[in-house]
């Protein structure tokens, strides 16, 4: 499994040796997505919850 974000993977691919995954434009805007991923995934829970649906993630 890879260590940077759990992808089923033999290889150990490390982000940090790639140099266009280490400037500042490009971390703006992997965190921009990924934070809006969070705002959607709360979203998501919150209606599950509110529905009374258990959700389950598997990977």
């Amino acid at each position: 499994m890879c260590t940077n974000c759990g992808c089923p993977t033999d290889a150990d691919y490390n982000l940090l040796q790639n140099p266009q995954l280490n400037n500042k434009k490009t971390l703006a805007v992997v965190s921009k997505i990924l934070n809006e991923n969070d705002h959607e995934a709360a979203h998501i829970r919150e209606h599950f919850e509110s529905h009374g649906i258990a959700g389950l993630c598997f990977t």
